[in-house]
């Protein structure tokens, strides 16, 4: 074998080892890099209509930064949900949720949300603990281009309706 037949054989041992260990295709085709900058408000209180006694209900702004330029679409969401002293309260979780949106690529997209249910008015109504602020914690589950998956986490704090 020649010096070139061998640097070949080399060159296809190595791209062959990093395809197969996956190196090659986050290297040839990387994940978008995601930041969230802002969630607004992050406290969230809601009013009650003088009148009629209901909650109205406020959204919340998450506010997600592309870091790269790789494009990419929000696919759905989930919220969780914990007490002020960290216990879950599963009763109240969003489950996953089909959201289609595409990111702006290289900027901000603003998302809206709406963590605070009439399921989260209900427990403040019927429990006699302490449990506000509830921490909402939205799961932002975002598909690139290049079929990667990524998720973000947002959190806003849940306070009683006055």
């Amino acid at each position: 074998m020649n010096g070139t037949t061998r640097k070949l054989l080399a060159f296809a041992a190595l791209f062959c080892s990093l395809f197969l260990s996956g190196c090659l295709e986050k290297t040839l085709f990387p994940p978008v890099l995601l930041t969230i900058t802002d969630v607004t408000p992050y406290k969230v209180l809601p009013t009650v209509a003088e009148a009629s006694g209901t909650a109205n209900l406020p959204t919340v702004v998450v506010s997600v930064r592309a870091d790269s330029q790789v494009p990419a679409k929000m696919t759905g969401f989930a919220v969780s949900y914990r007490t002020s002293v960290g216990e879950a309260v599963p009763s109240l979780a969003i489950p996953f949720t089909p959201y289609d949106l595409v990111l702006t690529t290289g900027g901000t997209t603003a998302i809206t949300f709406s963590p605070y249910t009439p399921r989260v008015v209900t427990l403040f109504q019927e429990t006699s603990s302490d449990i506000a602020p509830l921490m909402a914690t939205i799961l932002i589950t975002i598909e690139d281009q290049n079929r990667n998956t990524v998720h973000k986490e947002a959190h806003c704090l849940l306070y009683e309706p006055e």
